[in-house]
C-alpha cells in the first residue's frame, strides 16, 4: 500500500511540526492541515 496524501487535524504547532517532519523524511505527497487557528503554525 502506498500513501500519497495525509490529512493533519490541528494546524497549531504540533500539526505544523508533523507536516515539516513528513517533508524532512522525504514524503512527496499532498499534506492538508485542517484547523481553526487564526495564525499559521
Amino acid at each position: 500500500m502506498s500513501v500519497n496524501s495525509v490529512v493533519i487535524i490541528g494546524a497549531g504547532q504540533s500539526g505544523g511540526r508533523a507536516a515539516a517532519l513528513l517533508r524532512q523524511e522525504g514524503f512527496e505527497g499532498t499534506i492538508t492541515l485542517i484547523g481553526a487557528e487564526e495564525h499559521p503554525p
